[in-house]
């Protein structure tokens, strides 16, 4: 698949993911309602967001699942993926119109603390990246347009006020 078919499919995967996720987390209630409070329990959220402009364009979405609870302590799994398009004029190249393409994803395992109305989690794992630029930048000095693996940390808190 060339890459802006890659870059169609993720923004179709993008706006679905999206639209589906406020009907994904709106549960019904059950027919014989289960007393049990873990039950009840949410443990996943997805998420998914856009970033549109003249020059380009993005879309990014993931899901954040808690097998404890979203409220509670605990292992936390965290998915995300995206990409997108973007274009600059290069003054370095002969003002030449420059497309920048960009795929992304990232798992990141952590760990959730839950005090009060305070959530903090921490999370350890990978952000696997990819950018192409067309035309094809040889003389940028810094580009190299391999895919690249990071190690990455996040730290994010929430208050619940």
């Amino acid at each position: 698949m060339r890459t802006g078919g890659r870059i169609a499919a993720l923004w179709i995967l993008a706006a679905a993911f999206g639209s589906a996720a406020s009907g994904a987390l709106a549960e019904p209630e059950p027919i014989n309602k289960i007393s049990s409070a873990d039950q009840q329990q949410a443990r996943l959220l997805l998420f998914s967001t856009t970033d549109v402009w003249r020059q380009g364009g993005f879309a990014h979405g993931g899901l954040l699942w808690v097998p404890s609870g979203l409220d509670r302590d605990g292992p936390v799994l965290k998915l995300m993926f995206g990409g997108g398009i973007y274009h600059y004029i290069s003054g370095a190249l002969g003002n030449t119109n420059v497309r920048g393409e960009q795929l992304a994803a990232a798992i990141l395992p952590g760990w959730r603390f839950v005090r009060d109305n305070v959530a903090v989690t921490v999370f350890l794992g990978y952000d696997f990246q990819q950018h192409r630029l067309t035309p094809d930048c040889k003389i940028a000095r810094n580009f190299d347009p391999t895919p690249k693996i990071f190690q990455r940390i996040d730290l994010v808190a929430k208050d619940w006020n």
